[in-house]
């Protein structure tokens, strides 16, 4: 048997905060698509294939730490492991897999053709 007594639910209001930091990334790297949390740091992958690393400094400013281009086309995934980070492209296929403290390449899985690049 159904209850005829209706449910209210509420939310709580939230306030708008004032913007303690903004930084703005480059145009012609294309805008975030994906992010994950590495550590103290945040990466950011975008639409024209750069990754960006960002960190907020000791005045909660927002530091870009290093951005390269990782791909040839939109980045379409992060994955963090304790020592690397895996990068996959929609445009390009490739996964690149990152040394975090080197910031190299240290595999690239190809689509087609040979499996694993060193």
């Amino acid at each position: 048997r159904l209850s005829s007594q209706l449910v209210k639910f509420s939310c709580p209001e939230i306030e708008s905060e004032k913007c303690l930091s903004e930084t703005k990334l480059r145009k012609d790297d294309g805008k975030p698509r994906v992010i994950i949390n590495v550590g103290d740091t945040v990466w950011t992958g975008t639409t024209a294939g750069y990754i960006y690393i960002l960190k907020l400094d000791q005045n909660d400013k927002i530091q870009t730490i290093k951005r390269w281009q990782a791909h040839a086309g939109r980045i379409a995934a992060l994955y963090s492991t304790n020592t690397h980070i895996w990068s996959c492209s929609d445009d390009d296929g490739n996964i690149h897999i990152w040394d975090i403290e080197k910031l190299c390449i240290t595999k690239t899985i190809k689509p087609f053709g040979d499996n694993v690049k060193r």
